[in-house]
């Protein structure tokens, strides 16, 4: 007769509770400053869509339709959804096209050029850090601090 298996209870070490606690902040002050410096700048959104002779009827319906109308309490939490569900709704300036699907034709190309260089990164750096540890205080130790300290 066999035993039940018993639920081990993983603790979660607590650096990598501060390191996820940091991670949200850090997510948040990002999405926080990238809510408020659009709205810093003079004007508003509008600015981009209305010429100096439209009809204010004109301007009015666009800030509805952008949700410029709404109180900016509201206009973050919309924001704060959006960015969490991957919405971030149609370009300022292809207007019938969506951010995502614009994201999605260049991610391919992107990361074309990212991998690699990437990979060329790390390789460098490792084989440089593994030179300089090995003579640990040499002049070749210090030379190689000291230019990646500059770059």
């Amino acid at each position: 007769m066999t035993m039940p298996a018993r639920i081990k209870i993983v603790k979660i070490p607590n650096w990598m509770l501060r390191r996820i606690g940091f991670l949200i902040v850090v997510l948040l002050a990002a999405i926080i400053i990238n809510f408020i410096i659009p709205r810093l700048m003079p004007g508003d959104f509008t600015t981009l869509y209305v010429s100096s002779d439209m009809p204010p009827e004109v301007v009015a319906a666009i800030r509805k339709r952008l949700g410029l109308d709404q109180p900016l309490w509201s206009q973050f939490i919309i924001y704060i959804k959006n960015t969490l569900t991957l919405n971030f709704g149609n370009s300022y300036f292809y207007s019938t096209t969506s951010v995502a699907s614009m994201i999605a034709t260049r991610l391919p190309r992107t990361l074309a050029i990212l991998i690699p260089s990437e990979i060329i990164c790390v390789a460098i750096g490792y084989y440089f850090g593994v030179i300089s540890g090995w003579r640990a205080g040499s002049k070749r130790d210090s030379l190689i601090t000291g230019v990646s300290i500059i770059i």
